[in-house]
C-alpha cells in the first residue's frame, strides 16, 4: 500500500518535466520514493559539474521522468489503494484468538 504523495514529493517531481536532474540534487528519501513509484528512472549521464569534468569523473546517476510521473503531475494517476477495513480486523482476529 502506498501513502498519497506529499506536496514536496510532488513539487519535487515537477523539476523533471523540463530535463534530467542528478540524483544528489534530490533529497534521499525523495528520490527512492519517486523511483519506487515508478515515477523517475535512473540513467547514467555525464556529470554536469566542472570539478567532475576537470577530474574525468564522468558519469553521473540523474533522475528522469517516467509517463507515469508525467500522468501523477496530471492527476490521472490510479488512486491509493486502501485496506477494507473487515479485512483488517478479520485477520486482527485470526491472528489474536480469544
Amino acid at each position: 500500500m502506498t501513502t498519497p504523495p506529499s506536496d514536496h514529493l510532488l513539487a519535487q517531481l515537477r523539476r523533471l518535466v523540463s530535463c534530467d536532474v542528478p540524483k544528489s540534487r534530490f533529497n534521499a528519501a525523495t528520490a527512492e520514493s519517486m523511483l519506487r513509484r515508478g515515477w523517475a528512472e535512473s540513467v547514467s549521464l555525464p556529470s554536469p559539474y566542472p570539478s567532475h569534468v576537470r577530474a574525468k569523473a564522468g558519469k553521473l546517476v540523474h533522475l528522469r521522468l517516467t509517463a507515469a510521473g508525467l500522468a501523477a503531475l496530471k492527476g490521472e494517476a490510479e488512486p491509493v489503494k486502501t485496506a477494507d477495513p473487515s479485512a483488517v480486523q478479520g485477520a486482527h482476529d485470526k491472528a489474536n484468538p480469544p
